[in-house]
C-alpha cells in the first residue's frame, strides 16, 4: 500500500541538511567514487555496447574527456545527446551484466547534475540486471538506496522511504556490519525530517552516527551531530542541541576545516553560548 506523501513541512531555524556536491566534471566525480578510468569513461561518455567491446580503455577515456569541458558535460551537450549517453551506458551494462556501472551513473546523475527522474530510470535498469543474479543482497541494497535518494530529491518521500526500508532489510539480513547502513539511516532520517517527525529522524541519525564513530569517519560524524542539533532545536530541546553543536565542533577541529568550525561557532554564539567556546574573531 502506497503511503501518502502529504506531510507538514519542516523548516527549523538552523542549517538544513548538507547540500548536494557542487558540479564537477563527470570524470572527476567518478574518480572520487573509486572507479577505474575505463569505468569512469563509460559512465561519463556512455559508449554504445557495440563499440564498447572493441574500444580500448585509453580511447574510451579520450572520448569521455572530449565531451567534458571546464563547466561540466551537461553545460555544453544538448538534452538529446545526454539521453544518448545514458542509453549507451544502459546498453553497455546490460550487455556485460554490470549493474555497478549503472549505480555509478545514477549517483552521478543525481548528485552532480540534479536529474532524479533519469537517475531513477537508470537504477531501475540496474535492478533488472540484478534480478538475473542468484544472490546479490548488498548490491541490490545499494540500488534500492540510490532509488530512495532519487525519489526523495524528486519530492516523493513516501516512495523514497519504501526503497530505503527495502535496502535496510537486505543489509540487516545479509551484512549487518556494512558501512552502507550509514547512508540508509541518513536517507530514512531525512525522510522523517521532511515529514516534521523530529523524534523519528533523531532515532535514525543516531544509528547513522554509531556507524560513523565505529569506522572513525570523523567528518560524517560531525555532520550528523549538526543534523541532530537541528532536530533538537525543532523540539525546543536547546541544551541537547547545544551539546550536539559542541560535539560537532570538537570533531571539526580535529579535521582542521575552518569553514566547518566557523559554522558551528556561529550557531553556538547565536544561541547565547559564550562561555564555553571562543568567539569567531578569536578563533580565526
Amino acid at each position: 500500500m502506497m503511503l501518502s506523501t502529504a506531510a507538514p513541512a519542516l523548516n527549523p531555524p538552523r542549517t538544513q541538511a548538507p547540500s548536494l556536491p557542487a558540479r564537477r566534471s563527470s570524470m572527476a566525480l567518478c574518480s572520487a567514487r573509486g572507479m577505474s578510468s575505463a569505468r569512469a569513461s563509460v559512465v561519463s561518455a556512455g559508449l554504445p555496447s557495440a563499440r564498447a567491446s572493441r574500444v580500448s580503455a585509453t580511447s574510451m577515456c579520450a572520448s569521455a574527456r572530449s565531451s567534458v569541458n571546464s563547466d561540466g558535460m551537461h553545460s555544453v551537450i544538448e538534452a538529446r545527446m545526454r539521453e544518448q549517453h545514458v542509453q549507451g551506458c544502459i546498453q553497455v551494462a546490460r550487455a556485460s551484466r554490470d549493474a555497478e556501472l549503472l549505480d555509478d551513473l545514477s549517483h552521478l546523475l543525481l548528485n552532480e547534475y540534479g536529474e532524479p527522474e533519469t537517475a531513477i530510470r537508470v537504477s531501475q535498469a540496474a535492478l533488472g540486471i540484478r534480478a538475473l543474479a542468484i544472490s546479490q543482497p548488498r548490491s541490490r541494497a545499494m540500488t534500492y538506496n540510490l532509488l530512495g535518494n532519487a525519489y526523495f530529491a524528486k519530492g516523493e518521500p513516501a516512495v523514497a522511504l519504501q526503497y530505503h526500508n527495502k535496502a535496510l532489510v537486505l543489509v540487516q539480513s545479509s551484512c549487518p556490519e556494512d558501512d552502507i547502513l550509514a547512508s540508509i539511516y541518513r536517507g530514512i532520517g531525512l525522510v522523517h525530517k521532511s515529514y516534521g517527525d523530529a523524534v523519528k529522524s533523531v532515532e535514525f541519525f543516531k544509528k547513522e552516527l554509531e556507524v560513523h564513530l565505529a569506522s572513525n569517519n570523523t567528518e560524517s560524524a560531525a555532520a550528523v551531530y549538526s543534523l541532530m542539533g537541528d532536530m533538537y532545536d525543532f523540539q525546543g530541546m536547546s541544551e541537547a542541541a547545544r551539546e550536539c553543536d559542541r560535539k560537532a565542533l570538537e570533531l571539526q577541529r580535529t579535521l582542521g576545516d575552518k569553514s566547518l568550525e566557523l559554522a558551528s561557532l556561529d550557531r553556538l554564539h547565536d544561541s547565547g553560548v559564550e562561555d564555553s567556546v571562543p568567539n569567531t574573531a578569536e578563533a580565526f
